[in-house]
């Protein structure tokens, strides 16, 4: 979940890390911008649990964090629920 880049920043994101058009990253899962309900509500919490049993996803990158929460982030009760 990349809540930062655009398609763009990603495709130089990869260049920069060594991956090409011959590189297979067909287990990638990526989501730039999505267009998610807040994640610390249990709507979010049931859309990404969607999205991980589709992908079948081993592990889930949240970047960052504080774009997809509605509380405030320095809360507790906010990572709580998150």
């Amino acid at each position: 979940m990349d809540m930062e880049m655009n398609e763009a920043d990603l495709r130089d994101r990869l260049a920069d890390l060594g991956y090409g058009p011959d590189d297979d990253l067909s287990r990638l899962a990526y989501y730039s911008l999505p267009n998610l309900p807040m994640l610390d509500t249990p709507e979010g919490g049931q859309a990404l649990s969607e999205l991980v049993a589709y992908h079948a996803a081993a592990l889930v990158v949240i970047d960052t964090t504080s774009r997809v929460i509605a509380g405030d982030e320095n809360s507790a009760d906010t990572f709580h629920r998150l």
